[in-house]
């Protein structure tokens, strides 16, 4: 059953690579510079008007790749940061024994 599901999200993604590599070719763009998420949306919303029998898939299909040739990912020199602790690390002690032994040692001690 896992790799059943790892199967069809490995397929999604490579249809959606797959889509963005037809687009650049066609438009001549560079294919890492495509939105990954925004060009999955747009196959989504492709999938939608196919399901309602639309009249013209293929022109369809052009406007999708038209689509995602304009969907580029904006420039972020060094965008690659450290990881750092959001939150500070709490003081309080683990729990070491079960929980109805506590509650009731705690329930008697108030």
């Amino acid at each position: 059953m896992v790799r059943k599901k790892i199967h069809r999200h490995r397929i999604g993604f490579d249809l959606v690579r797959a889509a963005i590599m037809a687009s650049a070719l066609k438009f001549g763009r560079c294919p890492t510079r495509q939105n990954f998420t925004d060009a999955m949306q747009a196959i989504e919303e492709l999938a939608v008007f196919l399901r309602l029998r639309c009249r013209h898939p293929s022109q369809q299909f052009d406007n999708l790749l038209e689509t995602i040739s304009e969907l580029v990912i904006g420039n972020r020199p060094g965008h690659q940061e450290k990881r750092e602790l959001k939150r500070r690390q709490k003081n309080d002690k683990l729990m070491k024994a079960k929980r109805s032994p506590n509650r009731n040692r705690y329930a008697t001690a108030a």
